[in-house]
């Protein structure tokens, strides 16, 4: 019989592994007592040992404390004296703002001719939700594990988050029917279900699939829809021909208007008419994020 790798003493329990030669309980209880002997006159040994660190640990770290006081004082006092202004509540924890989430205010509505209500999304509002857009894609581009191998769905479901987490007072909805088929992205205001914004996910897959994709997004409107966006997913390596082929093409689809300026770096803004009714404007904001493969 011998004892396995002596003791074993853990944070709050001592253990020992003892093997049997033999069915013995002379010997295991002989082994058992040797164990506690030598425990009962080691432990006092070692509390002797811990008893003067513990009595000086107090001091110790009241010494480190005014050590470190002295470096930040030194320091304070070296910045006033060349003009630097020391915030006078830097000694003082700081809290973060809650995030406070934006109230979209109720749609207004404009009479036409024909003495119709349609209601419409501020434009405020409007370019508020295109920043969310655009800064939450330009983030999701510089994190690989976010869009690799990712589908469509998969990435206007990140959008989706940001936006509705963004307002009070709507309801964000992914696949959506809206007129002639299921959008990606529909925000409604919540009180009476108002559209207030229509947004289309594709991949680029050449000037076809552009043009294909302004006819799908425009076949989900209504004359009350007036906000939208088309969001191209680039997975080639090359973005920047890209952006230059699509801002050439779009200017053939028959439902053009007009270009009416660049938003940001990969954003750009456009004014088409629906296809049954040439004097309703519809405004797009075609926008390009680079998911490479």
């Amino acid at each position: 019989m011998h004892l396995d790798k002596g003791v074993n003493i853990n944070r709050s329990d001592i253990t020992a592994t003892i093997t049997l030669d033999n069915l013995d309980t002379s010997k295991f209880n002989s082994a058992v007592s040797n164990i506690k002997s030598e425990l009962n006159r080691n432990i006092p040994r070692i509390n002797s040992e811990i008893e003067p660190w513990n009595k000086g640990l107090s001091q110790l770290i009241t010494k480190l404390i005014e050590n470190r006081k002295g470096v930040v004082s030194e320091k304070m006092d070296f910045m006033k004296a060349i003009g630097l202004n020391v915030n006078p509540h830097s000694d003082s924890f700081v809290a973060s703002k809650p995030i406070v989430r934006k109230n979209i205010p109720k749609p207004v509505s404009e009479t036409s001719k024909r003495k119709d209500i349609t209601p419409y999304l501020k434009e405020q509002v409007y370019n508020d939700i295109k920043e969310i857009i655009y800064n939450v894609g330009k983030s999701i581009e510089r994190k690989q594990s976010l869009y690799k191998e990712k589908h469509e769905e998969d990435l206007r479901d990140v959008f989706l988050l940001f936006l509705e987490t963004r307002y009070d007072s709507t309801t964000g909805v992914g696949e959506a029917f809206n007129k002639k088929g299921k959008t990606d992205i529909l925000l409604k205001y919540a009180n009476d279900g108002t559209n207030l914004f229509v947004a289309e996910c594709k991949f680029w897959k050449g000037k076809k699939s552009l043009l294909s994709a302004i006819d799908q997004l425009l076949g989900y409107l209504t004359h009350r829809d007036s906000k939208t966006a088309l969001m191209m997913f680039v997975n080639q390596n090359e973005i920047t021909s890209v952006m230059e082929t699509a801002k050439k093409e779009i200017k053939k689809h028959a439902n053009f208007k007009r270009f009416v300026n660049e938003s940001y770096e990969s954003s750009f803004s456009y004014e088409f008419t629906l296809p049954e009714d040439s004097k309703k404007v519809i405004q797009i904001e075609l926008m390009f994020f680079h998911f490479p493969k």
